[in-house]
């Protein structure tokens, strides 16, 4: 049935997250809150009577099952559509460098909600995707420092946290 998830998503979040963080005093990675989360999902599919996705057909019928990334993007657009700020973490997909200090912070929520950084000290950011990169542009080539920029690795991941960081 189209919506379901969402649904059942937003019926669901904060009973398990609170039961998962005891009320916020524990941080929950995703990985961790969706394999929490996919029991809620079956015992609510079945109590519901639902079995198949709705993309499908009479010939062809799929199973309505609770995909990794689905889910994902479905708690990022709870939490900013409905909460207004992140409650669940994920996990490490590369760092930032600053400028000057050569500081590294890990691209992770939580490393990210806690940076602070001198806004007057960074005035441009290298994006590099692929990590091989890093060593031959910021150690061989010392591109940042020459060119007074922070450089963002994201592993060839386009992360949350990297875009909560330039935001």
């Amino acid at each position: 049935p189209k919506g379901f998830i969402k649904e059942w998503l937003r019926d669901s979040f904060m009973k398990v997250y609170n039961e998962v963080s005891e009320n916020g005093r524990l941080t929950v990675p995703m990985q961790q809150f969706w394999y929490v989360m996919r029991p809620d999902f079956k015992e609510t599919k079945e109590r519901y009577g639902y079995k198949w996705s709705c993309n499908s057909s009479w010939d062809d019928k799929k199973p309505l099952t609770l995909k990794r990334d689905t889910f994902h993007k479905y708690v990022r657009n709870y939490e900013k559509e409905e909460l207004g700020k992140r409650l669940i973490y994920s996990s490490e997909r590369g760092f930032f460098i600053e400028p000057h200090s050569n500081r590294k912070v890990d691209l992770e929520t939580e490393s990210i909600n806690r940076y602070d950084p001198d806004l007057e000290q960074i005035n441009n950011l290298l994006f590099v995707e692929k990590s091989g990169f890093f060593k031959l542009i910021h150690e061989d080539a010392e591109l940042t420092k020459k060119f007074d920029i922070g450089m963002i690795n994201a592993r060839g991941y386009n992360v949350i946290a990297g875009r909560d960081l330039i935001e």
